[in-house]
């Protein structure tokens, strides 16, 4: 009896199972080979490095498990690529980091929000499905395994007529990601501090959607290689663009999230730094409210509120950033300011503006905003003001975001 219990285990534990996957072998030709003196995708970035980046391969195999099929994507500290999962016969994400991160604090914010919650997608963020190290030439690299997700809203946008989102999108997108910020605000503890439609990550309609998608791109990759310059000790390749139907939004990147709710020093990218960071003061939740107001504008609108205004001079770009928010906003408090040791550089004691850098009087969020009318365009510049504020604790909280009359106000 019990050689016929373990046959029958056997049996039922090996029911509807599959066989791993063979690796696929990809082709070593037949594809444009780029000029070598040309700097291609994450060449072109100002803090490329060749020896922290790992020279990922088409076709190679990580964990004995998944296999590389194409590059997706790059930023300054990694490169993103699809996986085919060998043993499970499905697609992932493989964020393959620089070697430069020793404590890897994406993994540690997203272990530290997975205690906050059993499933993070009723949240619209992205769980990590493992990660591991590889070793590379010149270290040891983390990479992350993780869903496999469509294109970003910056990059959708760039697609719309106009290069802007119509309201209601804008309405529905915001809707989703403010309530990944109210998990993370109110739940987590965590600061994301990179909040952007660039960070934004539009999922795929269903299962069979995703599943036609990435084999597609899998096939494309196989059987018309894409162009990639060819190194001696590295391959680039060109990034392939995943887009199917569109599905749930997911906020993503939490490479410079901070948990415990506080944060002192430089943060944000610096056309998006909310007053406290430029200001040197400590910040907390309101930065990441600040990121949402500049999202909904940018999103709306062809033209950004703030810019880089001084590549060489930061003391200058932070006056003309400043300088532009007095015209945007009016002027800030003196009590707000006296919170900062820094302020007296463009302020005088009684919270007058020094003058270094003129301040732009014409730009005002009115004259700026002309893609909406009436009701709708005042509750819009109502929504902006709550959350483009000087003083941090007078915008609105995450929670608070979610039942602005805006946003709760459906589109005509």
């Amino acid at each position: 009896m019990a050689g016929k219990g373990q046959w029958l285990r056997s049996l039922l534990g090996g029911w509807g199972t599959r066989k791993p996957l063979q690796p696929r072998v990809f082709p070593t030709s037949g594809f444009e080979i780029i000029d070598p003196s040309k700097n291609i995708e994450e060449e072109g970035m100002s803090v490329y490095k060749p020896e922290i980046f790992y020279p990922v391969r088409l076709g190679e195999v990580f964990q004995n498990r998944y296999q590389v099929v194409a590059k997706i994507g790059f930023g300054s500290s990694s490169t993103i690529w699809l996986g085919h999962d060998l043993r499970d016969h499905t697609h992932v994400s493989l964020k393959v980091h620089i070697n430069t991160i020793q404590n890897n604090r994406e993994l540690k914010v997203y272990e530290h929000i997975k205690k906050h919650a059993t499933s993070l997608g009723p949240y619209h963020i992205r769980a990590v499905r493992e990660s591991f190290k590889i070793q590379g030439p010149h270290g040891n690299h983390d990479v992350i395994v993780q869903m496999p997700l469509s294109i970003t809203m910056a990059d959708f946008q760039h697609s719309m007529p106009g290069q802007v989102f119509p309201p209601a999108i804008v309405k529905g997108a915001l809707e989703q990601v403010i309530l990944s910020l109210d998990f993370l605000h109110s739940d987590a503890h965590v600061i994301h501090t990179d909040f952007h439609p660039g960070n934004l990550l539009i999922g795929f309609k269903d299962r069979d959607d995703q599943d036609n998608c990435l084999s597609q791109v899998e096939e494309a990759e196989a059987q018309n290689p894409g162009p990639r310059k060819v190194m001696k000790d590295r391959t680039i390749y060109m990034s392939r663009v995943l887009f199917g139907q569109v599905g749930a939004l997911y906020l993503c990147d939490f490479g410079q999230a901070q948990i415990g709710g506080k944060g002192s020093g430089n943060a944000m990218p610096i056309l998006l730094r909310a007053p406290e960071i430029i200001l040197g003061m400590k910040w907390s939740y309101p930065i990441d409210m600040w990121s949402v107001g500049l999202s909904a504008w940018d999103m709306l609108h062809d033209k950004k509120l703030f810019g880089i205004y001084d590549t060489k001079d930061q003391g200058l770009n932070d006056a003309q950033h400043l300088a532009n928010m007095i015209a945007l906003l009016g002027p800030p408090p003196l009590e707000y300011l006296e919170r900062s040791q820094t302020y007296l550089q463009f302020w005088n004691e009684r919270g007058e503006w020094k003058g270094i850098v003129p301040i732009p009087r014409e730009r005002t969020l009115e004259s700026l905003e002309g893609s909406l009318t009436g009701e709708e365009r005042v509750r819009f510049l109502d929504f902006i003001r709550a959350l483009l504020c000087w003083v941090p604790e007078k915008r609105l909280t995450a929670k608070q975001a979610l039942s602005h009359p805006w946003l709760t106000t459906p589109y005509e």
